[in-house]
């Protein structure tokens, strides 16, 4: 929200966590706390909706994807992010996969249930993107270590996360993931069709 402030847009958030909302408050920004499911519709229409690694935890994001698309302009946009159930970390980690996250992960997305989902609630998927970052890989890594009592292992995976070692890995690793569409996270960009 701040990049987007100093950046010169208008800018209002919204959080289900009053303490992360009071900490957004106190730098400044316009936050309402609440679930996205009732909290009232803003006064004015948005360009943009974004909402980072949110639907996930939504119980009906078909609704909650109608209801946003009430908040934007004709001619507006969503971008989101979820985290990509087709990646090879769900493959190769299963219960251990680190974006599985049950229950706070009520749905889980590839690209085809993505389109699904949007078009039952009227938009247009019109760009999909793998982000470049292997970070779900690693905390997958992570937690199967932590499981075989391999702690050394498992804090190797916590420092290259975190950025204290193997930093080159990490980048490299990122591009790679996301040019073959494994990094394990999306973002998307929608339209609402034409009303």
């Amino acid at each position: 929200m701040q990049s987007a402030q100093a950046a010169g847009w208008a800018v209002d958030g919204m959080e289900f966590s009053e303490d992360a909302a009071a900490i957004a408050r106190s730098q400044g920004l316009n936050v309402v706390v609440g679930p996205l499911e009732s909290t009232q519709p803003p006064k004015q229409q948005y360009d943009i909706v974004t909402a980072w690694m949110v639907l996930e935890h939504m119980h009906d994001p078909v609704t909650i994807l109608e209801r946003i698309k009430t908040w934007l302009k004709p001619d507006g946009w969503l971008a989101f992010s979820v985290p990509d159930f087709d990646a090879i970390d769900r493959k190769l980690f299963g219960a251990r996969w680190y974006a599985l996250q049950v229950p706070g992960h009520m749905t889980h997305f590839n690209k085809h249930g993505l389109q699904q989902v949007l078009a039952a609630a009227g938009w247009s998927m019109e760009l999909i993107y793998w982000q470049q970052n292997p970070n779900n890989l690693f905390q997958s890594i992570r937690y199967w270590a932590l499981d075989r009592k391999l702690h050394r292992l498992a804090r190797l995976m916590e420092d290259i996360i975190q950025g204290r070692r193997f930093a080159k890995l990490h980048k490299r690793l990122a591009k790679w993931l996301a040019l073959f569409r494994q990094s394990g996270r999306v973002t998307v960009w929608a339209r609402p069709n034409p009303r």
